[in-house]
């Protein structure tokens, strides 16, 4: 090669960096995204599955139950599942849970931990193509790798896809499907201690609805948001309400400046505010478009504001959701009504009004719908699939938000 040749070369070589430079093609930092993935031991990890209850419980993971793999039965020719086990971070292992006095398989139950315990009660089970519902449930007692069966006595009826979380002393359970596909908007209140089921208040409650996560614990209030009246794609609701134990009374939510109602909704609750991303199909050029949106919901101020959209990321449905103490992660979801879970999410930070990117790791199967915890420093995604979708898994996973 001549000195004139390797000239043209390197101004051919120079030219090409400049423009990538200029476009950002497979350069731009900011695009490789903040945090990192590890993939974590998957030897005598429950089988794949989507809709599982899951729980963090100070110092392990467990997941129980869930749907298996779509078109494919389970147990008793049903697609539903009836074992689990916990994963240990400490020595990266998992132990199968007892199975004796168990509750009978199901999925979209109640996933609650107690401190000491976790309670699995209600969901559903689909033999054939007919849903059937329950109104029974367990304690499962960690320390002790024991089911104790939990009282039937005025216990709520029969429903899945409701709403459940732990108040420091009681179980939540309010709305789900009931029969028939009907919405509910009545709850009761469960005490491990006594075993005995309360009645809650249904003045001021919300409507009847149904979801997979329209209700949130800030603390020391029980907050309804969103769902939908039925599994119609235009039945979301952009209503709610705050529930306070102590008073056994509900509050409405302002209305005004709320997120536009969508079946499709997620959210995490802080001790201070409510985020809710959402995603919904509006007229644009071209057609029909998925368009995400986020608000915040002010507990003391009774107040909806809009907040930054998130720009980092595609728009997606049934994304999943957590508050780490300071930001709330935004991670997997579908693309589209039928499509694969989603591999990338992102965090907001509610002090800065600002999303950022998070790594997404090439190995990593997607996820859809809540089915990640968050440990105190990290967070830990099991499996996941969206409602009534194809190929769950049962990949685990630990990303560090601070890792480099």
């Amino acid at each position: 090669m001549t000195r004139q040749e390797s000239r043209s070369e390197l101004r051919i070589i120079v030219l090409i960096a400049l423009i990538i430079s200029i476009l950002g093609v497979g350069a731009a930092a900011e695009d490789d995204g903040v945090g990192t993935w590890r993939r974590l031991s998957s030897n005598d990890a429950p089988a794949s599955r989507g809709a599982q209850a899951i729980v963090w419980s100070g110092d392990s993971l467990i997941v129980w139950g869930g749907m298996s793999r779509h078109r494919r039965r389970g147990p008793n020719g049903t697609d539903a599942l009836g074992d689990g086990a916990i994963y240990l971070p400490q020595r990266d292992h998992w132990n199968r849970m007892s199975t004796k006095f168990a509750p009978s398989p199901r999925y979209l139950s109640s996933k609650v931990w107690t401190g000491l315990e976790m309670i699995v009660w209600g969901g559903m089970i689909k033999p054939g193509h007919v849903a059937e519902l329950k109104a029974d449930g367990a304690r499962y007692n960690l320390s002790r790798n024991e089911w104790t069966t939990m009282s039937a006595e005025n216990a709520p009826s029969p429903r899945s896809a409701f709403a459940s979380t732990w108040t420091g002393s009681k179980m939540i359970v309010w709305g789900g499907m009931g029969a028939d596909g009907k919405s509910l908007g009545d709850g009761k209140l469960y005490d491990p201690k006594t075993d005995t089921w309360e009645n809650m208040s249904s003045e001021n409650a919300p409507e009847a609805r149904i979801a997979c996560s329209f209700g949130f614990w800030s603390g020391s209030k029980f907050i309804v948001f969103g769902g939908s009246t039925s599994e119609g794609e235009n039945s979301g609701l952009a209503t709610g309400g705050i529930y306070d134990p102590e008073t056994d009374s509900w509050q409405s939510m302002a209305e005004e400046g709320a997120l536009r109602g969508s079946i499709a909704q997620s959210g995490a609750c802080s001790e201070s505010a409510l985020l809710c991303f959402s995603a919904a199909r509006e007229e644009a050029e071209g057609g029909r478009a998925l368009v995400c949106s986020a608000r915040l919901y002010n507990f003391e101020q009774n107040k909806w504001t809009e907040i930054k959209t998130c720009d980092v990321i595609p728009p997606r449905l049934y994304a999943g959701t957590l508050w780490t103490g300071k930001s709330f992660i935004v991670y997997g979801g579908l693309e589209n009504e039928s499509g694969a879970g989603l591999k990338d999410g992102a965090i907001y930070d509610p002090e800065k009004d600002e999303w950022r990117k998070i790594e997404v790791h090439p190995e990593r199967k997607g996820t859809a719908l809540d089915c990640a915890v968050w440990t105190g420093s990290k967070m830990l995604v099991f499996a996941g699939c969206g409602p009534g979708r194809r190929d769950p898994h049962n990949e685990l996973w630990e990303f560090d938000p601070d890792g480099d």
